[in-house]
């Protein structure tokens, strides 16, 4: 019991000293363009591949893989990142439609400098009825604007998910908005 309550003390804790109010760095209408630029730019700096293995769960033997076809749109939007001032924190918000989800939000966050993301870039989509599935990503595709997203877990149906997706994007510098499109696996 003691375990229990000094874990939901830690968690507490964490969330609060991660909840900061965040507002969006000033900027001119002429630097938007440069900001979402270097939104998007940041996620293509380098070619990275990541282990996945870390992120492998058991899978259930009553557990199917499943064609997975993902549409997506939102905003993007750059604000301060609590490492510090040669850092950038992004943040994604959208909304779109997947197979064997339905509707669904989608929202991640991650802190970048001149060299990349400084973090895991974690995804959380959320489907109407309140089910989540959860991915990161694990490597990119500069040339092609693609992101390649590994599924580790998930709530309600989606619990103990794995899969992977590769999603390739279209950006709007201006209005800083996105729209992706893509298609992988899932089992769950």
């Amino acid at each position: 019991m003691k375990t229990h309550v000094l874990l939901a003390l830690l968690m507490f804790g964490l969330l609060l000293s991660c909840n900061k109010e965040m507002t969006p760095t000033d900027i001119t209408t002429q630097e938007s363009l440069l900001v979402n630029k270097k939104i998007v730019g940041s996620l293509f700096l380098q070619n990275k591949t990541m282990n996945t293995q870390s992120f492998k769960k058991n899978a259930n033997a009553n557990t199917v893989e499943k064609i997975f076809k993902v549409r997506t749109t939102g905003t993007m939007q750059m604000v301060a990142c609590d490492f510090g001032e040669n850092f950038d924190k992004t943040m994604v918000e959208g909304e779109g439609n997947a197979s064997h989800m339905g509707l669904f939000t989608i929202s991640l966050s991650y802190c970048f400098n001149e060299e990349g993301p400084v973090e895991y870039i974690y995804a959380t989509q959320t489907a109407a009825n309140g089910d989540e599935l959860y991915s990161v990503v694990v490597g990119n595709n500069p040339e092609e604007q693609a992101l390649d997203f590994y599924i580790y877990d998930g709530t309600g149906r989606f619990m103990g998910a794995t899969g992977e997706i590769t999603l390739f994007f279209n950006f709007d510098y201006e209005n800083g908005t996105y729209t992706n499109y893509g298609e992988g696996t899932i089992t769950y």
